[in-house]
């Protein structure tokens, strides 16, 4: 009896001791994480449509946790503005002007980004789009020309598959890497009093395509994500409130449970998170930024 009393102590004494290892060394995993290096030191990242809005907001979010920004816009000035503004030396941070519906001029893009870096690209942020790309009459589908339609569903589209069909043969050699494109609530189809049919079906398509992209690049150890933002308070969506009555802007507000329009740090937040160590076993996700919308 004496002896399995003595075994039996042991055997707690035992299960207490690794219960205490087990609780110290996810301590000692807890702190390390928090004491990391910032999640994208020295990361090589393209981010498009960087020279404003969505975009910048982005870049300064990266930059500042350590990510090297190859900024992409077609508005120079803004964008060497930018630029000089992230932090760090002169040279760590780079600005491209580059159309990027035009397939010549993103491969050149991609192939400067890679002599840049010394061979890598690891994150891949797409943020060119929008609905307010041309001024369309009032009413619905049936007043919308085709060049309209089609304008706008190149411009919301063409540049997302471009950078991402040039840059996936980078990330699939390093077998590493983070896509992150940008859709919108309006690709749910769901209320007719955001964009245009043109713009939820162009943003719809950025979200089927991203999916099927993660399916693509899962092999390769490449993530695909996008997010889906709500009503944003960068400039060009404010000159659009801005011209609406109040009765209009009151409404959008009451379709928001958070009671505010999302800032373009918000965005920036989730899409950072979405390029980060963080997200590595989430791919094939649109993610709604929309405050409840």
């Amino acid at each position: 009896m004496r002896q399995r009393a003595h075994r039996h102590a042991d055997g707690v004494a035992t299960l207490i001791s690794d219960a205490v290892n087990e609780q110290a060394n996810q301590a000692s995993a807890l702190q390390q994480r928090w004491s990391a290096p910032p999640r994208f030191k020295d990361k090589i990242i393209i981010i498009t449509a960087a020279a404003a809005g969505i975009g910048a907001a982005t870049a300064r979010r990266m930059a500042s946790e350590g990510g090297r920004i190859i900024g992409v816009d077609t508005d120079a000035t803004s964008l060497a503005a930018l630029i000089a503004e992230l932090p760090g030396k002169a040279g760590r941070h780079a600005p491209m002007v580059v159309n990027c519906l035009d397939e010549a001029a993103v491969m050149q893009c991609v192939r400067q980004t890679v002599e840049f870096s010394g061979g890598r690209i690891d994150v891949l942020v797409n943020g060119v789009g929008g609905s307010t790309l041309k001024a369309l009459p009032a009413g619905g589908t049936d007043r919308m020309a085709l060049e309209d339609w089609n304008a706008l569903l190149n411009f919301n589209l063409t540049p997302t598959f471009l950078f991402c069909k040039h840059v996936m043969p980078v990330m699939m050699a390093q077998r590493a890497g983070k896509i992150v494109n940008l859709s919108s609530i309006a690709g749910r189809g769901e209320d007719a009093s955001v964009g245009n049919a043109a713009y939820s079906t162009a943003k719809a398509g950025v979200s089927v395509f991203t999916k099927r992209l993660s399916r693509e690049m899962a092999a390769y150890g490449v993530n695909c994500n996008a997010v889906a933002p709500g009503a944003t308070q960068t400039p060009r969506i404010l000159r659009y409130y801005d011209s609406q009555t109040p009765e209009v802007r009151a409404q959008a507000m009451e379709k928001t449970p958070l009671g505010r329009m999302a800032t373009a740090e918000d965005q920036a937040n989730a899409i950072a998170f979405l390029a980060s160590n963080d997200a590595d076993f989430i791919t094939g996700v649109v993610l709604d930024v929309t405050g409840g919308h």
